[in-house]
């Protein structure tokens, strides 16, 4: 089992889930099936992987700030 110090986890959860958000939105587009489906629903594929892209940068600066208070 691996030990983290403080709160060093959240930090790969912000970051893991921005992947999997990233990643279910890009199969979307990727299987070719897109194009049959609303503009609406490509929209909200589109927010979903901005939201995941969002998700990944704070995730970032959370581990910065966090490496900052550390020391």
């Amino acid at each position: 089992m691996i030990v983290m110090k403080d709160k060093s986890w959240v930090w790969m959860l912000f970051i893991t889930s921005g992947l999997l958000l990233i990643g279910s939105g890009l199969q979307y587009f990727v299987g070719g099936k897109a194009y049959q489906n609303t503009d609406l629903r490509n929209y909200a594929v589109v927010g979903q992987i901005i939201f995941g892209l969002a998700t990944i940068c704070y995730g970032f600066w959370y581990q910065k700030n966090l490496s900052k208070r550390n020391k």
